[in-house]
């Protein structure tokens, strides 16, 4: 195989390997969404304020208590969790810039060799 013809594979490569990632990442950020949801779902089930942002916890004893109690901890388990799947997602978001870099390099490489351009 010629050179260019290489430098186009490795292209070709790259590009499904971004875009796998980015696959991969938008698929997390759904997860992630959804458990975000849940999370205030169970928060609002269980009697608990809600803003657009948190979760209030149950302050102080009152009538309910304890189902706020389970509740609160229910959702902020959820909320972790969905926390831990954004995390593990922008670790593959950088791989993704870096496969992009990559990509870009091939394709210099590509041109600038003979019969690339």
């Amino acid at each position: 195989m010629t050179t260019g013809g290489q430098g186009v594979d490795t292209i070709a490569d790259d590009a499904t390997r971004l875009g796998q990632s980015f696959d991969q990442y938008a698929d997390g950020l759904y997860t992630a969404q959804a458990g975000m949801q849940r999370a205030r779902d169970i928060a609002v089930q269980g009697g608990l304020q809600v803003t657009d942002t948190e979760i209030l916890d149950p302050g102080p004893e009152q009538q309910d208590y304890q189902r706020k109690i389970i509740a609160f901890n229910q959702a902020k388990e959820e909320a972790d969790r969905a926390k831990g799947i954004l995390l593990h997602k922008s670790i593959l978001k950088k791989e993704s810039a870096r496969l992009l870099d990559e990509a870009k390099v091939a394709e210099s490489r590509y041109l600038s060799s003979p019969g690339g351009g």
